[in-house]
């Protein structure tokens, strides 16, 4: 598709979904975990947007992810296989996401998000 909304959109998806993998494969003690889900959240949220808006969907950014999933749903049963309960508080701080394990979570679901949306692996 040419859209250039949803071009943009998913372009910038891609970039945030890129800069968490950087941050992934610093050495452990240079991990910023916080850093790593943050991006994370907002290329998942992304992802989330650019599929409505290529589907000419109503979809912005200020919308809640539960939102954003369900309208997605509503669209293709695909994405009903997507469980992204643990990401609906977007991380407001280090304290919110500390460990590695959240961090391991997070990329697995942003992984599968961008799977459903781009059909990339």
């Amino acid at each position: 598709m040419n859209d250039p909304n949803f071009q943009t959109t998913l372009a910038q998806a891609e970039e945030l979904y890129d800069t968490a993998h950087e941050e992934w494969c610093k050495p452990e003690e240079d991990l910023v975990p916080y850093t790593i889900c943050n991006h994370l959240f907002e290329s998942t949220k992304s992802f989330l947007v650019g599929y409505l808006v290529k589907n000419q969907k109503p979809a912005d950014f200020s919308m809640k992810l539960k939102e954003l999933v369900s309208q997605c749903q509503d669209l293709d049963p695909k994405f009903n296989e997507l469980d992204l309960s643990r990401m609906y508080k977007k991380p407001e701080s280090d304290e919110d996401y500390m460990d590695m394990s959240t961090v391991s979570e997070f990329i697995d679901l942003a992984k599968q998000t961008r799977s459903l949306v781009t059909g990339a692996s």
